[in-house]
């Protein structure tokens, strides 16, 4: 009996690690305005900028998207400006006390891993 062979045990093996991130559990907060936030996204990248993926609650047909925020500056980057324009870290918005912008910037920095 002959053991069987699969020769292409490596583009399986390559496949499986691509698709990892992909096959994680997300795990989506509401923020208790428009947005809910997988907080097992949020990162903080070499940049220094946090990242996340959000969706609206109310946009169902709309797929999540990542967005980003400076913390220490208190900037926020929009999904938009991120996934479609190449000079989105020039579009950062400063984040206005007692708003839903500061609410979200706060939700985001205070889960940072």
């Amino acid at each position: 009996m002959r053991p069987l062979r699969f020769p292409n045990s490596a583009f399986f093996a390559a496949a499986a690690i691509a698709l990892a991130p992909a096959l994680r559990a997300e795990n989506w907060v509401d923020t208790r305005h428009t947005t809910e936030v997988d907080v097992d996204s949020i990162d903080r990248e070499a940049d220094g900028l946090v990242y996340y993926m959000e969706r609206y609650k109310y946009e169902t047909d709309l797929p999540p998207a990542r967005a980003a925020v400076d913390c220490r500056n208190r900037v926020s980057y929009s999904s938009y400006s991120i996934q479609y324009e190449p000079d989105w870290r020039s579009k950062g918005v400063k984040v206005t006390p007692g708003t839903m912008g500061a609410e979200l910037l706060d939700f985001v920095c205070t889960r940072v891993k």
